[in-house]
């Protein structure tokens, strides 16, 4: 745990924590069918709720996705309604079951998956006198009313999901969606977990300190000495990181009845 708060820090020292021994390149987080328009984020990206831990984008060989905050996201699909499936619709039903239909019209026409539904009439959670049901969807699919598809060209982030529009069409129905995004360091849990930070030696010093503290009523001049040395190497790390100088240590053996030092080599 204490190794933890240690990369903690050292990531807090960036602003908005984007390292680049933190950054994951093109990682596809899944594909979309026709009819949908959001994903589930990577476990392990950094912040779940804005754009700040994602570089870019992409919607299958296409162009980058540009980002919409949440009023300009809003003010986007003003005008679409929307709710969630919540059973399983066959071929041919006639009736549709979501959340809620409060905000959908009267009787009118609705898309869900590849299936675009006429209905003569509703309830507070049910659309009745349906027909043009021709594909089967699952449960947790979303109910379209009034949206654009087509190829997405915009996105935005909230509660841990990454939106896309205008929703899935036909034509980009199962591309994948890849992202390149900042995550957080790798728990350490067990001897063999491995540390994310380029200069496992900071991490050193920042447990000595750690260990002191507890075992000394609030530290000794040592452990404050090594807390420094934490500083001083994690600031390193930070300056070499702007400059692009990455930091590589190597063995310097001289002799084998020595103990062994390191160097920086860039």
């Amino acid at each position: 745990r204490m190794i933890n708060k240690g990369e903690s820090e050292v990531v807090s020292m960036r602003k908005k924590g984007k390292w680049a021994w933190l950054r994951t390149h093109n990682y596809a987080i899944g594909t979309i069918t026709q009819g949908g328009w959001r994903l589930a984020l990577p476990a392990d990206i950094q912040d779940k709720e804005t754009d700040e831990s994602i570089e870019e984008v992409k919607f299958g060989v296409g162009t980058n996705l540009q980002y919409k905050g949440l009023q300009e996201w809003n003010n986007m699909v003003r005008g679409i309604a929307y709710t969630e499936l919540t059973v399983n619709m066959t071929i041919g039903a006639t009736t549709i079951n979501g959340i809620i239909f409060a905000n959908f019209d009267t009787s009118g026409t609705v898309k869900i998956g590849s299936n675009t539904i006429t209905y003569t009439g509703k309830t507070g959670t049910t659309l009745t006198g349906c027909s043009g049901v021709t594909a089967d969807v699952d449960a947790g699919a979303t109910i379209f009313q009034g949206a654009s598809f087509g190829t997405p060209s915009s996105y935005t982030i909230q509660d841990g999901y990454i939106y896309l529009y205008p929703i899935i069409g036909p034509q980009s129905s199962g591309k994948a969606v890849t992202v390149t995004y900042y995550h957080r360091p790798g728990n350490i849990s067990t001897g063999y977990d491995e540390v994310s930070a380029p200069d496992e030696t900071a991490l050193v010093d920042y447990l000595v300190w750690k260990i002191d503290a507890r075992l000394n009523a609030g530290g000794t001049a040592t452990g404050q000495a090594a807390y420094q040395a934490f500083l001083v190497k994690a600031d390193r790390m930070r300056r070499q990181e702007t400059s692009g100088r990455i930091t590589v240590l190597k063995p310097n053996i001289t002799k084998y009845n020595r103990v062994l030092t390191f160097e920086e080599v860039y």
